[in-house]
């Protein structure tokens, strides 16, 4: 795949929101001492400014990725951050959502599977509510059926 080219405005907002998204440090200054939601506020609107149209592109996946292996992050936040993968055509994006469709939020494992059906075109059917062995199985034949296929595909944007 070959990608725009970023301007060197975007790459630093792309460096300053991961360091934001990817900080598991407590608040830095008296506001964010003050109101910790404030805090983690600021990192949902980085997961959700990483996904945007001006900035979405393979650099932010490190950073949405690191979220989405901490299943102790806030569900609100790896929820973003399954959003803003859907705007990187890139086929690790597809088993970034594959991962977080075993996701124990049954809102972060739903809009996962969502994020891989609009990546890919095709329909799939997903039960988020089901035990994590049937998760397991049926995101054992997603990855199997795009292990054999991802080569051909062409990756739809949202």
């Amino acid at each position: 795949l070959v990608y725009r080219p970023l301007t060197d405005e975007q790459v630093r907002k792309i460096a300053r929101l991961s360091d934001l998204l990817v900080t598991r440090i407590r608040p830095r200054n008296r506001d964010e001492e003050e109101n910790p939601l404030n805090f983690q506020g600021k990192r949902i609107g980085a997961a959700q400014d990483l996904g945007g149209t001006d900035l979405a592109h393979p650099w932010c996946m490190p950073a949405l990725l690191a979220v989405l292996r901490d299943p102790t992050d806030d569900p609100a936040l790896r929820l973003n951050c399954v959003e803003s993968l859907f705007f990187i055509p890139d086929k690790r994006a597809v088993d970034f959502l594959l991962d977080a469709m075993l996701d124990e939020n049954a809102e972060v494992a739903s809009k996962a599977a969502e994020g891989v059906q609009e990546l890919t075109g095709q329909t799939i059917e997903f039960d988020p509510t089901a035990k994590k062995p049937v998760r397991e199985e049926k995101v054992k034949q997603l990855r199997a059926w795009w292990r054999s296929n991802m080569d051909r595909m062409k990756l739809q944007r949202k």
